[in-house]
């Protein structure tokens, strides 16, 4: 039996990473394959760690019988030339086929470079690509598979043109590409329409509940039974990152065990939770830090208000009232609009009649880390003063309660058997 781990939660994404679902990202491409007529790229777009590399990495497999994907990774990469832009093509297509055992026909040519030794345009499009699609019959189509493709929306931007590479799309029916970007990008796509079209774009959201107990199941090293499973589905809320976490450090767990396949336990699942969050926490500190000082403002209200009382739904004046009474006020239509903001980030939810955190291992980290600092004052007026008032108020009644202390002891000679309180839990408006 293969027990390598098949589940990989850092960013090195390859073909064989574990995968499940989006099913409806395949169909609309798939789609937009059989339409010959598109001159645009297709467009995936999603939050960081949403999945599109892995998505992308998957369409090989996918569409293996028809369609040969040629991968391109712009991370990290400055594009400032049509020459750099065909160069990076051309040697993307090359290791492409290599790794497929493919040949392209002979594709040397005179008029490769010009004098200062550039990939020239004309032989790309006019000798170079239709090589390419020749080598690979006209039943089969040649997919790029450009993944961060942000430098070259950008270049696009600059230029209106990415060396000529949107004209081929239109001139040959067996050339398509395929982008992925951050949903950052999702207001500038009607500026974009010569490149891509709102009528080939899908946004990547988190895993439903079936496919996260799918994924969950997909190692052979382990069982789960259906409460683990669904304990799975709700700790990690869909979340891709989290879930490729979680079963990593399960599978990493059978390791030590007797007998193969290992069977799990709720009880062996809520274990791995700390772990899950010590390596996911930067990751929410991040998404943090993205967000607007409303949205900071309700994410806390809803993580605290789900705290005290999980049994009873977070509404919109429940928000309200909590906000009120820890001295950062918000009207109805800001909480509405910051609720809003934070569905679309894909960290709350309706559920049961009121909003959750999506998954409770992201409740979890709210309830610790999801406080504000000093300059959540800056827009809330008045707010300044109202709490040097209370902490007056509090400074008055310790000295009272510090003088009364002090009769006891002399009265009494020894604290005896004073009771200690434990104290409830409190927010802090500090900095996480």
């Amino acid at each position: 039996m293969d027990i390598s781990n098949p589940y990989c939660p850092v960013p090195q994404v390859t073909e064989a990473c574990a995968f499940v679902g989006r099913e409806k990202l395949f169909d609309l491409i798939n789609q937009y394959f059989l339409d010959s007529t598109s001159p645009h790229a297709f467009l995936v777009t999603g939050k960081p760690l949403i999945g599109k590399t892995q998505a992308l990495r998957q369409l090989n497999q996918r569409f293996s019988e028809r369609y040969i994907g040629v991968y391109i990774s712009l991370r990290n990469v400055t594009l400032s030339s049509d020459a750099q832009i065909l160069k990076l093509f051309t040697r993307s297509i090359m290791e492409s086929f290599a790794e497929s055992h493919l040949q392209i026909i002979d594709s040397r040519d005179d008029n490769t470079e010009d004098d200062s030794g550039k990939i020239t345009p004309a032989w790309f499009a006019e000798v170079f690509i239709p090589r390419v699609l020749y080598s690979i019959r006209a039943h089969r189509q040649l997919i790029f598979l450009v993944d961060d493709a942000e430098p070259l929306i950008t270049y696009w931007q600059a230029h209106r043109s990415v060396a000529g590479i949107t004209a081929l799309l239109q001139d040959h029916d067996q050339l398509h590409m395929v982008l992925t970007t951050s949903d950052v990008l999702e207001p500038e796509v009607p500026e974009l329409d010569d490149l891509v079209s709102t009528q080939y774009m899908h946004r990547l959201e988190n895993l439903s509940d079936a496919d996260v107990i799918r994924f969950a199941n997909l190692s052979p090293a382990y069982v789960l039974d259906e409460p683990s499973a669904h304990l799975i589905a709700r700790l990690t809320g869909g979340m891709p990152v989290v879930l490729q976490w979680l079963c990593y450090l399960l599978h990493e767990q059978t390791y030590s065990a007797e007998h193969l396949p290992h069977t799990f336990t709720v009880n062996d699942i809520r274990v791995l939770v700390p772990d899950v969050l010590q390596q996911t926490s930067s990751i929410f500190y991040e998404e943090w830090q993205q967000l607007t000082l409303n949205e900071r403002l309700v994410l806390t209200a809803l993580s605290m208000l789900f705290y005290r009382d999980p049994l009873q739904p977070v509404t919109v004046h429940k928000i309200e009232d909590w906000l009120i009474a820890t001295d950062y006020p918000l009207d109805e239509t800001a909480i509405k609009s910051s609720i809003r903001g934070l569905e679309y980030r894909l960290l709350v939810r309706s559920e049961g009649g009121g909003l959750v955190a999506v998954g409770s291992i992201l409740q979890t980290w709210l309830v610790t880390h999801a406080q504000l600092d000093d300059t959540a004052t800056a827009s809330t007026p008045g707010a300044s003063s109202r709490r040097i008032q209370l902490l007056v108020g509090v400074g008055v009644v310790l000295l009272v309660v510090a003088a009364l202390i002090g009769v006891w002891l002399t009265g009494s000679g020894g604290p005896g058997s004073l009771p200690v309180a434990t104290p409830a839990p409190t927010v802090t408006l500090a900095n996480p």
